[in-house]
């Protein structure tokens, strides 16, 4: 028996804002109607992929991490995406990554640094003292 069945594979890649591949991702394709069809989590490279039967559908994509100490969710959404043939998509999360200067991570070396700075001067200028 010959199986025939329109299923056609859709890629998404989901790129931070700085547009490199954001792993771990979780990628939500659904129906008008709103019932899933896939769930898939990111690769290394960004991309998820599905195996759907023709129709239109929505995409999201929802990161939820740590960025220099910081925690960080972002989300992108798509909508109307037909599928009627093997295609791909890219979608954006504008909120990833954050700026550096707002993570904990920056504030740390940052207060770090500081501290150092002063430290040093002030060893240096009991130095300096008869």
């Amino acid at each position: 028996y010959v199986v025939k069945a329109e299923v056609y594979r859709l890629t998404v890649n989901v790129l931070g804002n700085n547009r490199v591949a954001v792993q771990g991702a979780y990628v939500i394709t659904y129906a008008r109607t709103g019932i899933g069809y896939g769930l898939d989590v990111t690769n290394a490279t960004g991309y998820a992929v599905f195996k759907l039967p023709r129709g239109t559908y929505n995409i999201e994509a929802r990161y939820s991490g740590e960025y220099w100490l910081k925690v960080v969710t972002a989300s992108a959404t798509e909508q109307g995406v037909s599928v009627d043939a093997s295609t791909s998509r890219t979608l954006v999360l504008v909120e990833f990554p954050p700026p550096i200067w707002s993570t904990t991570g920056f504030l740390l070396i940052v207060l770090v640094a500081v501290s150092a700075f002063i430290a040093i001067a002030i060893f240096l200028l009991k130095g300096r003292r008869p």
